[in-house]
């Protein structure tokens, strides 16, 4: 008999309390078993030591989330299920690397975790965070490009931030790039020297730098008339909700709660969210609440509710 959670529609265990991928309470329902129960590779829950799905997020019998250290003397190990002293760093047993797991880093991250790019969709403000990690970004007319600014006054590869020099590159754009409100126009510049750039004098986006990232985000459309006649400035206008953070390396992302606002720091007189970016996983934090650097999931996470994950096609 196949029992469907009835809040994330996913498949619950039979007999177990909890879904085991949104950890809501499981159905009840009567399971008549014909044969013994039993999973391919299980995970085992560190506290209780029942076993559940191997991209188990919680317990299918406890509730409790997998990655969360018990508040006990002992732990099982979660892939031998063996007792370990609850200081252990690597299971007296097998040699797993029990801290690893509850930082939710290496083996555990290539499991269940979502590498490199990502796109977050913050619903409440209507935010979009696009995180990159790529070797380069390009904006242009070009319906390829990572920006796709769709005027004429703009070239087809118009620009290209370097990843691997940090520079932002005009590519011999028709109508140029001009930095910081000049009328400077530019071949390359370090992308930390520039806190503005302006794409054929009718395109302005705005950097923050932000720890080993920058994020740039289209702020300002000069004549908005005159590029409604040439191009589509519904979807340029959407732009506008998109924060484009380039990943220079490991690196922690401020966002604020009351706007949506990428921020330089942790404003400590703000309720911020924290995104960070760690051996090429993200990880979430709510810096006022009781959530700490959760891994960010290809199923199931504990973003929040207005937040949802859109995964990148490659």
């Amino acid at each position: 008999m196949k029992i469907i959670c009835d809040q994330c529609g996913e498949n619950i265990q039979p007999l177990s309390n909890y879904c085991s991928y949104c950890g809501s309470e499981s159905p009840r329902k009567t399971v008549l078993l014909t044969e013994k129960l039993k999973l391919n590779d299980p995970v085992f829950c560190p506290s209780c030591g029942k076993p559940s799905y191997s991209d188990s997020l919680y317990c299918s019998w406890c509730g409790i989330f997998l990655f969360e250290k018990p508040d006990k003397d002992i732990v099982y190990c979660p892939k031998c299920k063996s007792k370990n002293r609850i200081e252990a760093k690597i299971c007296s047993v097998c040699k797993y690397n029990i801290s690893d797991w509850f930082q939710m880093r290496g083996v555990v991250s290539e499991d269940i975790g979502i590498p490199n790019n990502l796109i977050i969709h913050e619903t409440m403000n209507d935010v979009y965070y696009h995180f990159l990690s790529d070797q380069s970004l390009t904006i242009g007319a070009d319906p390829s490009s990572n920006i796709h600014i769709a005027c004429p006054w703009v070239s087809s590869k118009h620009l290209t931030i370097d990843h691997i020099r940090k520079k932002i590159i005009d590519n011999k754009s028709t109508n140029g790039t001009y930095i910081n409100r000049t009328s400077r126009r530019i071949t390359e510049e370090s992308i930390y020297d520039v806190k503005e750039f302006n794409l054929a004098g009718a395109f302005t986006f705005t950097t923050i730098i932000v720890n080993n990232a920058v994020s740039i985000r289209l702020t300002a459309i000069l004549d908005e008339a005159e590029c409604k006649k040439v191009g589509n400035l519904n979807s340029i206008n959407k732009l506008r909700k998109y924060y484009y953070i380039m990943l220079f390396g490991d690196t922690k992302i401020y966002i604020r709660r009351m706007d949506g606002e990428v921020c330089a720091d942790d404003q400590k007189d703000e309720k911020m969210q924290l995104i960070e970016f760690a051996e090429r996983y993200f990880y979430f934090s709510n810096l006022q609440g009781n959530i700490k650097n959760r891994l960010i999931t290809k199923k199931y996470s504990t973003l929040p509710a207005n937040w949802k994950i859109i995964l990148e096609d490659k």
